[in-house]
């Protein structure tokens, strides 16, 4: 094992990505967020750092900030040569001190694997929630609802400023989605798709198809509106064009807490499956040091 005080840590640069592919690629210990931008697309954003011994990069962390005053922990990577957990803490501690000077941030998490969510639990992280997955297998659509008034058309790209004001609205902080992230989304999307009352914007959706089927990846109805039908009729609209384009099943995921949306894709015959993701948040205040 190689000791922690042996490491350099320095922030990431460009000249850094293929070392760094070849990390994410070949180590066990590494976690990637679930992200329309890939982990090294924010390898010119801040706090990116990189731990080395001599010349060979060992360890990565990148958690900037997306939205603001929220950083969702995008990559962590450490080599078998280190220590696991002393790893961790001192990239954490790194990334700790980055933001205590600077501003207020929650540092959001969402682990996949049991030894990252050990070692959150070790640094004081604490559980905040959690997301499901539900799985629609087919079968019969139910029909959509009359709305007067009410248009879905497909989304295009001068839609994307209202509809990052629409997701604004429509979510809390820690799950809106940032100008860069929402035009990652849409140009990733098989079906992007907005609704429209009056000339206004009222509701979105951007889903995807895979070999394992479609995906509703994001789904918001503005605050106003909500609960007259149109996020069902948005819904109903994404099953009948996926199924179209040959989607025999198509997964969702929800905040367990989100009662209004479970409850909409139980009309629909979505089933909750046995993936249960814990999310972890940790708050820093500048000048504030949190116990280690």
């Amino acid at each position: 094992m190689t000791d922690k005080n042996n490491l350099t840590i320095r922030e990431a640069c460009v000249s850094d990505r293929q070392t760094l592919a070849n990390l994410i690629q070949f180590e066990v210990y590494v976690h990637r967020h679930l992200d329309w931008r890939q982990p090294l697309d924010w390898i010119d954003d801040n706090p990116f750092f990189i731990a080395s011994s001599g010349n060979e990069v060992l360890a990565t962390i990148a958690c900037p900030t997306d939205p603001p005053q929220v950083a969702w922990i995008h990559l962590l990577a450490i080599s078998e040569k280190l220590s696991l957990k002393k790893t961790w803490f001192t990239l954490w501690r790194t990334v700790k001190r980055y933001y205590e000077q600077r501003s207020s941030v929650t540092i959001a998490v969402i682990p996949r694997q049991d030894w990252f969510e050990f070692l959150l639990k070790e640094s004081g992280f604490k559980l905040a929630n959690q997301v499901l997955m539900l799985l629609w297998e087919g079968g019969e659509i139910p029909p959509a609802r009359h709305i007067p008034g009410l248009i879905i058309r497909r989304m295009h790209f001068e839609d994307l400023t209202n509809v990052e004001a629409l997701d604004t609205q429509a979510f809390d902080p820690i799950w809106r989605i940032s100008d860069l992230s929402l035009i990652s989304a849409y140009r990733q999307a098989a079906y992007a798709s907005v609704s429209e009352m009056n000339n206004k914007l009222v509701g979105y959706q951007i889903s995807t198809i895979s070999h394992h089927g479609g995906h509703l990846a994001r789904l918001a109805v503005h605050p106003d509106v909500q609960r007259t039908g149109i996020g069902y009729n948005l819904v109903q609209d994404i099953l009948v064009h996926l199924k179209q384009r040959g989607a025999h099943n198509i997964s969702v995921n929800t905040q367990a807490n989100n009662y209004s949306s479970l409850a909409l894709y139980e009309q629909f015959g979505f089933q909750k499956t046995c993936e249960i993701i814990p999310t972890y948040q940790y708050a820093i205040h500048p000048n504030h040091h949190n116990p280690e």
